[in-house]
C-alpha cells in the first residue's frame, strides 16, 4: 500500500475549506473579482502547493501518447456532433461576448483554473492512493469545486427546478469528473487539460450554439464522456500484463457502438426528432380507447396535411400553452377553405369549448402503447404540485 504523504493530505484540506468559505467570498466580492482574480489565484497557489509537496518521481503512464490523441479526436468528434445538432433543433446566440478583450478575460478566469484544477487532480490521485474509495473522495471535492452554491436555493426551489437542475448540472458534473479522475490514474493530466480547456475556448469564441433544452444538453454532456471512458479504458487494458486475448475483444469499444446508436435514436424518438413521437396521458379524458399512464405515438402533421383529417381521427393540439388529446366529432370549412375542427374527450360529457384551428394541429395518434407513460405522468404531478 502507497505511504500516505501528509504534505498531499493538506491539499485536501486547504480545497475543503475554500469550498466552505465560497459562498461567503461571493457575499464579500463581486462575481467579477471572484472569477476574475480569487478562484485562479487560489488554483495557482494550490498547483504550486501541490508541485511542491509531491515527490520529484512523477509517475510513468504508458501508452501516454495514444491516451492523448483518444481525448483530442473525442474532443473534436464531441464539437462536431455538438453544433451539427443545431441543424436539427436550431441555433440562438452566444451568451459570451466577442469583444476580443472581454474572450481573453474569460479565458484567463477559466482556463488557469482548469490547469492548476486537473494537476491538482492527477498529484492527489496518484500520491494518496488508488484505492476507489479515494478515487471517489477526488471526484465528489471536484464535483463540489465545479458547482455553484450562491444559487442553490434556486435550483431547489421546487420538484421541477429541482428535477432539472439534478439532470443537467449535477449527473452530467459526476460522470465527468469521474471521466478525469479515471484519466488522472491512467493518463495525468494532460489529456484532461486539453478535454476541458478546447471545449471551454471554443464555447467562448463561437457565435452561436445548437438551441438545445436542458434535457439534450443533459445527454451530451453525459454520453460524451461515457464514450471516452470505454476507449480510455480500452487502451489502459491492452497495455496491462497478463491481460487474456478473451478480455480484450470483450472491452473493445466498438462493441458498445450499437448499443449507443439505439439508445441516441431512441432518445431522439422521445425528443420528438423523427416524424412519429411519443406522448404520455396524463388524463383519463379519452377513456375507453386509451387512458391515464398510457402513451400514444403522433405522426406529426404540417399544415398542408389538415385537410386530410376525417371526423373520428385523434388530434394533438396546442391550447393555452398545453397539449390535449382529443377525437375529431365535427370539421368546419369557412368561405376562404379554411379548416377548423370540433373536439371532444370520449370520456367527457360535452365537446371542447374553443374549436381547433389548422395552425393548433401538432399530429394525429396513430398508435397507443398501453400503461409504460407512468413515470411521465408521476413526474408530471409532482412538478404540478410546487
Amino acid at each position: 500500500m502507497k505511504r500516505i504523504n501528509l504534505k498531499i493530505i493538506s491539499i485536501y484540506v486547504l480545497i475543503f475549506l475554500y469550498l466552505t468559505i465560497y459562498p461567503a467570498l461571493n457575499i464579500i466580492f463581486s462575481a467579477k473579482i471572484y472569477y476574475n482574480v480569487i478562484n485562479p489565484l487560489f488554483w495557482l497557489f494550490i498547483a504550486g502547493l501541490a508541485f511542491l509537496f509531491s515527490s520529484n518521481e512523477h509517475p510513468r503512464y504508458k501508452n501516454k501518447v495514444d491516451k492523448i490523441q483518444t481525448v483530442v479526436i473525442a474532443v473534436i468528434l464531441y464539437l462536431i456532433v455538438y453544433f451539427l445538432s443545431g441543424l436539427v433543433f436550431g441555433y440562438q446566440y452566444s451568451p459570451y461576448s466577442h469583444d476580443i478583450g472581454k474572450i481573453l478575460v474569460n479565458i484567463w478566469s477559466y482556463i488557469p483554473a482548469f490547469i492548476c484544477q486537473e494537476y491538482v487532480r492527477s498529484i492527489l490521485v496518484n500520491y494518496t492512493s488508488r484505492k476507489k474509495y479515494i478515487l471517489a473522495i477526488v471526484t465528489v471535492l471536484f464535483v463540489a469545486v465545479e458547482l455553484n452554491y450562491t444559487e442553490i436555493d434556486k435550483n431547489f426551489a421546487n420538484m421541477q427546478t429541482s428535477f432539472e437542475y439534478i439532470s443537467s448540472v449535477l449527473i452530467p458534473s459526476v460522470v465527468k469528473n469521474s471521466l478525469f479522475t479515471y484519466i488522472a490514474t491512467i493518463a495525468g493530466f494532460i489529456p484532461n487539460i486539453i478535454y476541458r480547456s478546447v471545449i471551454q475556448v471554443v464555447f467562448f469564441i463561437t457565435p452561436i450554439f445548437p438551441n438545445l433544452d436542458w434535457f439534450g444538453t443533459a445527454l451530451f454532456e453525459i454520453i460524451t464522456p461515457s464514450i471516452v471512458y470505454f476507449y480510455m479504458n480500452y487502451a489502459q487494458i491492452k497495455v496491462e500484463e497478463n491481460v487474456s486475448r478473451r478480455r480484450i475483444n470483450r472491452d473493445n469499444p466498438l462493441n458498445i457502438l450499437p448499443i449507443y446508436a439505439i439508445l441516441i435514436m431512441f432518445v431522439g424518438f422521445v425528443l420528438g426528432l423523427f416524424k412519429n413521437e411519443p406522448v404520455a396521458i396524463v388524463s383519463n379524458s379519452m377513456v375507453p380507447a386509451f387512458s391515464r399512464g398510457d402513451v400514444v405515438v403522433v405522426r406529426k402533421l404540417d399544415v398542408d396535411e389538415t385537410d386530410k383529417l376525417k371526423v373520428g381521427d385523434v388530434l394533438q393540439y396546442e391550447a393555452d400553452g398545453r397539449y390535449i388529446v382529443h377525437r375529431i366529432v365535427k370539421i368546419k370549412e369557412d368561405d376562404n377553405g379554411a379548416f377548423t375542427y370540433i373536439t371532444k374527450g370520449d370520456n367527457n360529457n360535452a365537446p371542447d369549448s374553443n374549436p381547433v384551428t389548422e395552425s393548433q394541429i401538432r399530429g394525429v395518434v396513430k398508435y397507443v402503447i398501453p400503461k409504460i407513460g407512468y413515470p411521465s405522468v408521476w413526474l408530471n404531478d409532482m412538478f404540478s404540485k410546487r
